[in-house]
């Protein structure tokens, strides 16, 4: 198999008078063949249904079967109107180079399994999310199901600012659950708004100290000896340990947090 460097590639032709498909890249990172086989069935059956690039399951089965097999011809491969790449690297220097040739040819659609494509640390997560975005591309997180673009990827990367402060992002190869919870929205009928929020014209928004309350909640919930306990929790944000525990137990989905985080 011929391994090249995915800035030599040269966009495919596509005939948008013919067809409605787009050009696209997929990426993939997995340590197995096993989670590599899935992985790229996921991403390209993402990109089939989102860019309309003619891979059905059985031209899927083809490509990821000749990949496992270490019978593909080239990497990157093309794949209809697109590229697909696959890495087990850590460093996301395969995502660097993905970005860069989308940025060149204009290519609408980044597809990747999960966040941790992008590299191992949130902050660098963030850098290259923040350049696809803020040229126009759509980075499809595919096994989450989730879209980040240029109009919500601020949300997003508040989340994984965050994270980063306490690195427990990657320990979760940062999944996307944790921003899904904050995006999804939640209402507040009145009252003082919740640890972390505050007001903007009636709607609760998080507050300027979300980062940090998130970032708290989570050491809380690290069962390592660089965990908090409640109490230490409520001191550092001048909080009480009733709050702490009111945040966890009763609204662990308005910071990112999941029943399987808080043990219920």
């Amino acid at each position: 198999m011929t391994q090249l460097e995915i800035t030599d590639v040269v966009e495919p032709e596509v005939n948008s008078e013919e067809n409605d498909s787009e050009s696209f890249i997929a990426l993939t990172r997995a340590a197995t063949l096993s989670l590599q086989e899935s992985h790229l069935r996921e991403v390209l059956a993402a990109a089939d249904t989102v860019a309309d690039a003619g891979v059905g399951a059985t031209e899927r089965s083809k490509i990821v079967r000749r990949v496992v097999d270490n019978e593909a011809d080239q990497n990157p491969a093309r794949v209809g109107p697109g590229w697909v790449s696959w890495s087990c690297a850590q460093d996301g220097s395969n995502a660097d180079g993905a970005i860069q040739v989308a940025l060149r040819d204009d290519i609408p659609h980044l597809f990747v399994y999960n966040f941790s494509v992008f590299g191992q640390s949130p902050g660098v997560i963030s850098d290259r999310i923040r350049e696809a975005t803020d040229a126009g591309i759509t980075v499809h997180i595919v096994s989450r199901g989730f879209d980040v673009n240029d109009e919500n990827v601020g949300t997003v990367l508040t989340v994984l600012y965050g994270l980063d402060e306490t690195g427990l992002e990657l320990q979760r190869e940062a999944e996307m659950r944790d921003v899904q919870a904050w995006t999804g929205g939640f209402s507040q009928d009145r009252g003082r708004a919740s640890l972390g929020f505050t007001y903007d014209d009636g709607e609760v928004v998080p507050g300027e100290n979300f980062d940090e309350v998130r970032a708290v909640l989570a050491m809380v919930l690290d069962d390592s000896p660089d965990g908090l306990s409640r109490r230490q929790a409520a001191e550092r944000l001048d909080a009480s340990p009733r709050t702490i525990s009111r945040a966890i137990e009763e609204r662990p989905d308005r910071y990112g947090l999941t029943k399987e985080d808080t043990g219920e």
